[in-house]
């Protein structure tokens, strides 16, 4: 793949991300309060399976 068409596949994923956040994230925090997002900044998580399954968090 060549960079125009890593241009254009990053405006594709953009103009969903933009289409498709937004709602995803009022449900966040309609249902839980927060948008659990990774410290980092490379992901956001929908449904807790990888907070909850690190090994660095433990339930109270």
């Amino acid at each position: 793949m060549g960079t125009v068409h890593l241009d254009a596949l990053q405006s594709i994923a953009r103009y969903w991300a933009r289409h498709l956040a937004p709602p995803i994230l009022d449900y966040q925090v309609k249902t839980l309060s927060y948008v659990p997002v990774f410290v980092d900044g490379t992901a956001i998580e929908v449904d807790g399976q990888l907070f909850g399954e690190s090994p660095h968090y433990t339930r109270a």
